[in-house]
């Protein structure tokens, strides 16, 4: 995504990172405290977790007891004052019922009981979770808040704290998660997890970007392939289901392989670099395009065309297999610069050679790959003195003529 503004961008919002808005955290903490909707907590680790294993020895679910809630202002001032460690929780508000419409589930309901009263800063006076979302969200006009269902939970709590602060809350929406092939939250120990993972296998923004846009919600014309304008125009969440999403790896590359396959080298040659690979030409791409499935397959098949070029050992052991010295012996010799005419000329003087035994180990000579372009593409691309070096290496490395 094109960010409008961040760390990295500026903006009219900084700063951005949370270490350098600790004063903004800290000032409406003492807001919420100074109106009694929040205060001070002087429990200790050890007194926390002792609560905790009380509780389910109990067989009840684990929450902060309320312990500090009924200190008053003035002896948890004088404590703090003292040099005694403490944390900041929000008061939450008892009976209550929440009833907050959700731009993907519709309208859920929560009851305020159930919310125990959460913690604002730690100790060491870093903000937690809700307090620095619910601040930064009021504070950089934020209208719309979209986020995986696992972030449910907290939207009460956000809600509430938004409300005790005197701000309107964004319009929140839970998005299904993506799953693995067991149903289960995608995670690590499913493989690629993170966006992360998908760039370090080749992937490229616009699959990735279309891929996740089409797990949970589906195109108006059941389009598959969507370029981010298009899906700038169609996307409604008003299509988006309730389930998740198994992560489907080869959905993906095949979608990706389609945008590879659209791209402008000028666009390739930008995300070519960066990740420091170096973009094929132009007149290279034109030939391998066809057949990038990732970007790292920019990168190897514009391998074939530079020089100097090696096989490669599993090129040649694979040479071995075809029993290919005397073919490659025979290549060698053919002088003929048309391709069809150099076919007919190497048949003639190989004729046990034809089929797959005869243009694989071409290709393997010629590329060092089993795969990638048209054998006759090739042949004409390199051109008559660099495909006679490369018969000669591969003859060479097989201890041929």
């Amino acid at each position: 995504l094109d960010w409008d503004e961040g760390p990295e961008r500026g903006g009219p919002s900084a700063p951005y990172r949370q270490s350098e808005r600790r004063d903004l955290y800290t000032a409406r903490v003492d807001d919420l405290i100074a109106a009694g909707h929040a205060y001070r907590c002087f429990c200790t680790p050890g007194m926390l977790e002792a609560d905790t294993a009380e509780q389910r020895r109990k067989k009840l679910p684990p929450r902060y007891v309320g312990r500090c809630r009924a200190i008053p202002v003035d002896e948890a001032l004088a404590k703090a004052s003292s040099g005694e460690r403490f944390t900041v929780r929000f008061r939450a508000p008892h009976g209550r019922r929440l009833l907050l419409p959700d731009l993907v589930r519709g309208q859920v309901s929560f009851v305020t009981g159930g919310i125990e009263d959460f913690m604002l800063l730690r100790s060491d006076g870093r903000p937690s979770y809700n307090l620095a979302v619910v601040v930064d969200d009021a504070a950089m006009g934020i209208t719309h808040v979209l986020r995986g269902e696992d972030h449910l939970s907290n939207t009460p709590k956000q809600v509430l704290l938004a409300e005790a602060l005197g701000h309107e809350p964004p319009a929140f929406g839970h998005l299904p998660l993506l799953l693995g092939d067991d149903g289960a939250p995608l995670s690590k120990r499913h493989g690629r997890a993170s966006l992360a993972d998908l760039r370090a296998a080749g992937h490229t923004p616009e699959g990735i970007l279309n891929y996740l846009a089409l797990c949970g919600w589906s195109h108006p014309e059941a389009k598959e392939i969507l370029t981010v304008e298009e899906l700038r125009a169609s996307f409604d969440l008003g299509r988006v289901g309730g389930g998740g999403s198994i992560f489907d790896a080869k959905r993906l590359a095949w979608i990706d392989a389609h945008h590879l396959r659209a791209m402008t080298w000028e666009r390739l040659r930008a995300l070519c670099e960066a990740v420091a690979v170096e973009a094929p030409t132009p007149e290279t791409l034109a030939l391998i395009q066809p057949n990038l499935r990732t970007l790292w397959d920019a990168r190897d098949l514009g391998a074939i065309f530079r020089e100097p070029f090696d096989p490669g050992e599993d090129a040649v052991r694979a040479l071995k297999t075809f029993d290919a010295s005397p073919l490659l012996g025979a290549a060698g010799a053919v002088e003929a610069g048309d391709y069809d005419a150099f076919i007919a000329a190497l048949k003639a003087r190989a004729p046990g050679y034809k089929g797959k035994r005869l243009f694989m180990p071409l290709r393997l000579a010629l590329t060092g790959r089993e795969d990638g372009p048209e054998l006759r593409e090739i042949f004409a691309a390199l051109g008559a003195d660099r495909r006679r070096a490369r018969l000669a290496e591969a003859a060479r490395r097989l201890g041929g003529a």
